[in-house]
């Protein structure tokens, strides 16, 4: 036979008995090939799945402890905690006094606040 004769010529060649071989080693490849593709699918959607779990998880895990804390104000309203201050072992004062937080200049109206001096509906301009 040459070395450019195609499938058909090679499988004429054969006997009774290899052929029947050729077409089950075809057969055997193109299951093989068709189960790999159904192994990748179902490892990309366990790793979905999986995922989908975990998140799940902690929604559950921060749904409990917000059901938890719930609970306990129901239960006593008094029992609400405080922030402390960073370095005193006191509780800080609840809630916290407005005048004591550092705040933008407040001279002016909110609009010129806010944009450096301009107001907003004076402002004119392509945009």
């Amino acid at each position: 036979m040459r070395a450019g004769a195609g499938v058909h010529q090679v499988v004429d060649g054969l006997g009774d008995g290899a052929l029947g071989n050729v077409f089950a080693i075809q057969r055997i490849t193109a299951e093989n090939t068709t189960l790999k593709q159904r192994v990748r699918q179902l490892t990309t959607d366990n790793r979905t799945l999986e995922e989908r779990l975990k998140a799940a998880r902690s929604n559950l895990r921060f749904q409990d402890r917000r059901v938890a804390g719930l609970e306990v104000k129901l239960v006593d309203p008094t029992a609400i905690t405080r922030p402390r201050r960073p370095n005193s072992s006191e509780p800080a004062a609840w809630p916290p006094d407005p005048a004591a937080r550092p705040c933008r200049r407040t001279t002016g109206s909110r609009h010129e606040s806010a944009f450096g001096g301009r107001e907003l509906s004076g402002m004119t301009g392509r945009f």
